[in-house]
């Protein structure tokens, strides 16, 4: 595991597939950062009186009402562009891996829209928070690539590949 600030930094080779988590690995909104998700299913639990499961549902309710009133931001934008540069150089291929639900596809290429990516929006896999590594194993056929790069700023994400 290589840990990187920039997608500049990312080593594209020859026949390299690239398997790109959306949510602030690509794009981010203002006030949802890496604690926002504990914070809000904690609320939920102890100020609503929710079980875990009730608080995450509501947690995500909240997420989703906030990114539909809210535009992203590109994390790394020039860094995407060079990194976008090499995928296409190398004969290589992207896809994104994401924990967000198929009903949010909508949403989604709406904001694809907004940062210049919606020439993308075709290489989405929605899991539902399915574990991305058992995703890609039954669902990604990476037998005509030479290297596969995954990138995701979870580490439970990245154990789980």
């Amino acid at each position: 595991m290589t840990q990187v600030d920039t997608f500049s930094k990312v080593e594209i080779t020859t026949k390299t597939l690239v398997l790109l988590d959306i949510d602030e690995t690509i794009l981010f909104y203002d006030n949802i950062d890496e604690t926002w998700w504990d914070k809000t299913i904690d609320y939920h639990v102890h100020t609503q009186k929710c079980d875990l499961a009730t608080a995450s549902r509501l947690a995500t309710d909240d997420w989703f009402r906030y990114i539909k009133e809210n535009l992203p931001k590109h994390t790394d934008k020039v860094g995407f562009e060079t990194l976008m540069r090499a995928i296409k150089e190398t004969h290589s291929d992207l896809l994104f891996i994401t924990a967000r639900n198929r009903d949010y596809k909508q949403i989604t290429n709406e904001h694809f829209t907004h940062l210049g990516l919606q020439h993308l929006e075709e290489h989405v896999h929605y899991l539902g928070g399915e574990p991305k590594g058992e995703y890609i194993k039954q669902n990604i056929d990476t037998s005509a690539y030479e290297r596969i790069v995954f990138i995701d700023d979870l580490v439970r994400n990245i154990a789980s590949v």
